[in-house]
C-alpha cells in the first residue's frame, strides 16, 4: 500500500537501471515502470518483476500516471534531454553520471530545474563510499587544516569493456574516436568537491588541460584479445583520445586539483 513516504519510481534504461530495482527494495522507493527500446532487456526484468509496468516509449512512460520520479541510466549522451523532457513532464529526476555533455544542454538543464522546482540529482555515487564519507568528516573536524591541493583520478583499463563488451556503435567505443580530454571526470571530482566545498565556499576559476598521444587502444584492438572477426578489426579510423589525460584547476580561493583520467592504459583500477 501507497504511503505519503513512497516514492514511485520510473527507470529509462533497464540494461543499467536493473540494479536500480533490487536496491530499492531497502528504501521507501518502489518501483513502477521501466522503459526501455529492447523488449528482450524488459523481458529479463519482467521475469523477475511482473508487477512493474513496462514500457517501449518514454513519452507514454511520462504521460502515464506510473511514477513521480524517474531515474535516467542510458548512454551519457542522452542524459540532459531527456532529463528536461521528465522535468517538464513534472517528475523528479536522478540521472547516472554525466549530467550532460555542452555548456548549452547543462545550462537548459539547469534552467529547467529552476523553473519547475522539482529536484534533480546526478548520482554521483564515490561521494557517498565509506572511506569518502570519513575524509569528509575528517576535513570538518579541521583534521588537515586548510584544504590547498587535491589529486585525484578515474584510472581504470576499460579497453575490453569498450571493445569487446560494447563495440561500434556503442557511446563507450565510439567516444575513443571523436573526442579528445577527459570525459568522465565526475567519479574523481565529486568526492574533491565535496571536500573542497566547491559551489558553497570555493568554485573552479580556471583550468588548463592537456593529454597523451592515443596509443593504447590501438595496439589492444590489433591484438590476438581481439578475435579477427570482430568489427572493430574493420575500423579504419584512427583513435583520437589520448592515453592519459591531466587537467590542473585553480579554485577561486587559490587551491589546486589535480586530476587524472585514464581509461586506455595497461593498468588494474587501483580500487
Amino acid at each position: 500500500m501507497q504511503t505519503s513516504t513512497t516514492i514511485r519510481l520510473a527507470i529509462l534504461g533497464a540494461r543499467r537501471g536493473g540494479g536500480i530495482i533490487n536496491e530499492a527494495e531497502a528504501t521507501p522507493i518502489q518501483v513502477t515502470a521501466v522503459c526501455d527500446s529492447s523488449e528482450e532487456r524488459l523481458e529479463k526484468i519482467r521475469e523477475r518483476h511482473p508487477e512493474i509496468q513496462f514500457f517501449a516509449d518514454y513519452e507514454e512512460m511520462l504521460a502515464a500516471d506510473v511514477c513521480d520520479a524517474v531515474a535516467i541510466a542510458t548512454p551519457p549522451g542522452l542524459h540532459a534531454a531527456q532529463a528536461i523532457q521528465a522535468l517538464k513532464a513534472g517528475k523528479h529526476v536522478y540521472t547516472e553520471v554525466i549530467a550532460g555533455l555542452t555548456v548549452e544542454e547543462l545550462c537548459q538543464l539547469v534552467e529547467t530545474v529552476e523553473r519547475t522546482g522539482l529536484v534533480y540529482t546526478m548520482a554521483e555515487q564515490v561521494n557517498f563510499r565509506r572511506h569518502v564519507l570519513m575524509i569528509q568528516n575528517m576535513v570538518e573536524q579541521g583534521v588537515f587544516g586548510e584544504l590547498t591541493y587535491a589529486q585525484c583520478g578515474y584510472i581504470h583499463d576499460l579497453k575490453r569493456l569498450s571493445v569487446i563488451s560494447d563495440g561500434p556503435g556503442a557511446w563507450r567505443y565510439e567516444w575513443n574516436f571523436d573526442r579528445v580530454g577527459n570525459y568522465y571526470p565526475t567519479h574523481a571530482i565529486g568526492p574533491v568537491a565535496a571536500w573542497m566545498g566547491l559551489g558553497k565556499s570555493d568554485r573552479m576559476a580556471s583550468l588548463v588541460s592537456m593529454s597523451s598521444q592515443p596509443a593504447s587502444l590501438q595496439e589492444y584492438i590489433d591484438s590476438d584479445d581481439v578475435p579477427e572477426d570482430h568489427p572493430s578489426k574493420q575500423d579504419t579510423r584512427s583513435p583520437t583520445l589520448g592515453d592519459v589525460n591531466k587537467t590542473l584547476i585553480k579554485t577561486q580561493n587559490g587551491r589546486l586539483i589535480d586530476l587524472w583520467f585514464d581509461v586506455n592504459s595497461n593498468r588494474p583500477i587501483p580500487s
